[in-house]
């Protein structure tokens, strides 16, 4: 018997052209092109291998195979991998990460709002030394080497004192205990300005992720700003180009069945106005509308299947591409693991109460205990940190796409069990169903980045 098998995590893709194969990895998310002796070989399992390792001009290639996990030790059990790589990235983190909500109170009405409506809360300096604390103990008890914060809401900036106070008091608190420190703001953009940015840069906000959904009739319907007829696309179109420079960008286009037509005219609106030339401080991506808890349930008929959003997503690649725009990598990024389903992450809330995931902020079922009291390892938290996809959903640990996006969202896992069951591909990876075609349009692209440069 062979020394080696083919990996289970191959993917084959035909460039007729060139009479040649692509081959990926999804365990080292590696892509290398091959003969079609090797191709064959290949698909002939360990039978076809044993052929190559009786060549001993081929021993270089057998290396080179084996390096990028295309092939295997026969007795190498690559599910066993998988899940010991899984568990060391939840568990064997050196971030403590915590995302803050500053305020649960919003100045726009977003039709598709999971929070929903409910008493606005605003954190204070009475419970500034109390998350300090809660920090500090964790970076004590756990030795980590850096410290990531991301500033939440509702609209995190219309408190935003507070995070200009307690930003300063993690700095102190990262250089007392030689930490790296880091940190980002989700914001709607209306309150964001010069002065803001330039402060929040100072105080190591890295960067902003902001929302536009559709040029101004699409997005001023979708996210008005509450008890006013100004237009929150206008002033937040005029707030980015103002704050581009000084902070880097991410621009969320929430799409679905209602919108993604009109993403075209978005992205023609960004170009007039001079954003998108030559713009590395950019990065503009369409994000899944999804039904996340009952607050918009009322939008569910308008959300996108995961099949639906994945030719979107391509569609909306191919308007970048096709438009010269190069507004990041299109290859596969493997998914980190959520610090959701690691101890190392928690969310707290204005109030002091803490929880693992963003899209609980609000509600009181979802609370694991508070940043004055310690918390203990009860059924809420053992329910996040024992998530384990290639154990608990059959089919992840049948999907060759697993390494990639591991398991999809834990809370989508955890929580929306019965959307699962009615929709298998709910929580997937749009590159699981069209692998091929995203690889073509990542070559493109590159293509067409190196020409540009001749």
């Amino acid at each position: 018997m062979g020394l080696f098998k083919p990996s289970e995590y191959n993917h084959f893709i035909y460039i007729e052209e060139e009479d040649k194969y692509l081959i990926y990895n999804a365990i080292s998310n590696g892509l290398a092109k091959l003969e079609p002796e090797i191709f064959n070989r290949l698909k002939e399992g360990v039978k076809g291998l044993e052929n190559l390792e009786q060549d001993p001009g081929k021993k270089d290639l057998l290396q080179r195979l084996s390096a990028g996990n295309i092939i295997v030790d026969n007795d190498f059990d690559e599910i066993d991998f998988l899940r010991t790589r899984f568990n060391m990235g939840k568990f064997s983190q050196k971030t403590l990460s915590l995302t803050i909500v500053t305020t649960t109170d919003c100045n726009m009405a977003c039709v598709y709002c999971y929070q929903g409506t409910q008493t606005p809360a605003y954190a204070g300096t009475n419970i500034e030394d109390s998350i300090l604390k809660f920090a500090e103990e964790r970076i004590k008890s756990m030795g980590y080497k850096g410290l990531y914060i991301t500033w939440y809401g509702g609209e995190p900036l219309l408190n935003k004192d507070f995070i200009f106070s307690l930003s300063r008091k993690f700095l102190k608190l990262s250089k007392a205990h030689d930490l790296s420190y880091g940190a980002m703001v989700v914001t709607n953009g209306t309150i964001m300005n010069k002065t803001i940015a330039k402060k929040l840069k100072g105080l190591k906000v890295g960067r902003m992720q902001i929302t536009i959904d559709g040029p101004q009739a699409v997005h001023d319907l979708r996210r008005p700003i509450k008890n006013s007829k100004k237009s929150s696309y206008k002033l937040i179109l005029e707030n980015v180009k103002r704050v581009l420079g000084i902070l880097p960008v991410q621009i969320r286009i929430n799409v679905d069945k209602t919108n993604f037509s009109n993403t075209l005219e978005l992205l023609d609106d960004f170009d007039s106005c001079g954003m998108l030339k030559n713009n590395s401080d950019l990065n503009v991506y369409i994000g899944y509308t999804r039904e996340w808890t009952t607050n918009c349930k009322n939008i569910s008929h308008n959300c996108f299947s995961m099949k639906e959003f994945s030719v979107a997503e391509i569609e909306f690649q191919k308007m970048l591409i096709a438009k010269g725009y190069s507004l990041g990598n299109l290859y596969l990024s493997p998914t980190s693991t959520c610090v959701s389903v690691s101890p190392h992450g928690y969310v707290i809330e204005p109030g002091g109460e803490i929880h693992k995931c963003w899209s609980d902020v609000g509600n009181k079922e979802a609370y694991l205990g508070h940043v004055d009291n310690p918390v203990t390892l009860n059924k809420k938290l053992l329910k996040w940190l024992s998530f384990d996809p290639l154990m608990q959903m059959p089919e992840c640990r049948a999907c060759k796409l697993f390494p990639v996006c591991g398991g999809g969202c834990p809370y989508v896992a955890i929580k929306q069990g019965d959307i699962l069951k009615n929709d298998k591909e709910y929580n997937c990876t749009p590159w699981k169903l069209f692998m091929e075609e995203k690889i073509q349009l990542f070559l493109k692209d590159k293509a067409g980045q190196l020409k540009s440069k001749i």
